[in-house]
C-alpha cells in the first residue's frame, strides 16, 4: 500500500461544540501568501473548540508569512502547533508532516487560502456519524471541482466561482448550504476534493499517509488517497451543510499550474487506471444531488448579486 504508515492515533472523541463531537486536527499547509494565511488561520483558530487543535506546517515561507504563523501560534500556544520548514519540501511532504502529528478522531486538510465558517467542524463530524464507514468528508465551496456552487454552463470543467468573502454575505450563503441540506441527500463520491479534505482517523491507520513519491508537489495526491480509501472499504461524502470559501492558489501561474495538473492526472491514471479515473470525475460531474444544487444556486446567486465571475480548472 502506497504512502507512508501513521502513527497511532487516538479515535476518542473530545468535548468539541455539540455533545460527542469528534476531536479535530486541522493541517494547513502554509507556502507564502501572507494575506491569504492571515485570514485561513484567523478564522481557523475562531472555530476551534476544545480538543481540537490547528497544525501549521510553514513549508519554507518568506519572513511576511513567517511572521503571521509564528504570531498565530504564540497567540493561541494551547490550540496551534507551529512546525517550521526552513526549505520547501513541497505541498504532500509538508501534509504528511502535519499529518504525523494528528491524534484526534478527526483529521482535516485544509488549503492556506480558505476561509471557514463557525460550526463548519461540526457539520463535518456529523457526516461522519451518519455512517460508520464513511472515511472521507468534503464541504460545499465556490472553487472546489464538481463540489463548488453556482453551477455554470457544463463545458466538461467544474465550475469554479467567485463570489463575495465578506462575513456576512458567507454567512448568508452558508445558510443557504443548510437550507439546500435539508432538501438533498449527501452524495456518496468516488472522489472528494483536496482543498478541504476531513479524514476519519482509522483510514490514516488503515491506509496511510499522502504518497508523497507518486505526488511530492500535491495535484492528484487526494484523488489517489480517495481510491485508497475506498479499497479500504471506506465511503467518501459531501457535507452538503457545509460551505468553505476558497481563493484558490496563488502559488503558481495558470501555465505552471496546468503542468502540475496533467503530470498529476497522468501519475493517477498510472497507479489506478486511466478508465476508473474517468468514472470517477464523472461520477461528480453527473451526480443527480449535485448537479440539482448547482442548478439551484445559480439562480439563487444570480439573483442576490453574489456571482462575480468564473474560473475553471481541470478535474
Amino acid at each position: 500500500m502506497r504512502g507512508h504508515p501513521v502513527p497511532g492515533t487516538d479515535p476518542g472523541q473530545g468535548p468539541g461544540e455539540g455533545p460527542g463531537r469528534l476531536s479535530a486536527d486541522i493541517v494547513v499547509c502554509v507556502h507564502n501568501s501572507p494575506e491569504d494565511v492571515r485570514r485561513c488561520l484567523a478564522a481557523a483558530v475562531r472555530t476551534l473548540a476544545p480538543g481540537d487543535r490547528l497544525i501549521v506546517i510553514d513549508d519554507g515561507s518568506a519572513d511576511e508569512t513567517r511572521g503571521i504563523c509564528a504570531a498565530a501560534a504564540a497567540a493561541a500556544p494551547d490550540r496551534v502547533v507551529l512546525v517550521r520548514h526552513d526549505c520547501g519540501s513541497g505541498f504532500t511532504r509538508a501534509a504528511n508532516a502535519g499529518l504525523r502529528l494528528c491524534r484526534a478522531g478527526m483529521v482535516v486538510l485544509l488549503n492556506s487560502d480558505t476561509v471557514v465558517l463557525p460550526g463548519w467542524l461540526d457539520r463535518l463530524a456529523a457526516a461522519f456519524a451518519r455512517h460508520p464507514r464513511i472515511g472521507i468528508v468534503g464541504p460545499l465551496s465556490n472553487a472546489g471541482g464538481w463540489q463548488s456552487i453556482p453551477g455554470f454552463g457544463d463545458d466538461g470543467s467544474p465550475p469554479m466561482s467567485r463570489v463575495p468573502s465578506d462575513d456576512a454575505t458567507l454567512a448568508e450563503i452558508q445558510a443557504c448550504c443548510e437550507a439546500l441540506a435539508r432538501r438533498h441527500a449527501p452524495p456518496l463520491l468516488e472522489q472528494v476534493n483536496g482543498f478541504c479534505l476531513a479524514i476519519r482517523a482509522e483510514v490514516l491507520r488503515d491506509v496511510g499517509l499522502l504518497d508523497e513519491v507518486n505526488f511530492p508537489r500535491g495535484y492528484g495526491e487526494e484523488v489517489d488517497f480517495n481510491f485508497r480509501a475506498q479499497d479500504a472499504g471506506y465511503l467518501c461524502t459531501v457535507a452538503l451543510d457545509c460551505f468553505v470559501y476558497h481563493d484558490k492558489t496563488k502559488s503558481y501561474t495558470p501555465a505552471a499550474r496546468a503542468k502540475l495538473i496533467a503530470e498529476g492526472r497522468a501519475a493517477v491514471d498510472r497507479l489506478h487506471g486511466a478508465r476508473r479515473v474517468r468514472a470517477a470525475v464523472e461520477n461528480s460531474r453527473s451526480h443527480p444531488v449535485l448537479a440539482a444544487i448547482r442548478e439551484e444556486t445559480q439562480t439563487l446567486f444570480a439573483a442576490r448579486g453574489w456571482i462575480l465571475g468564473q474560473d475553471s480548472d481541470t478535474p
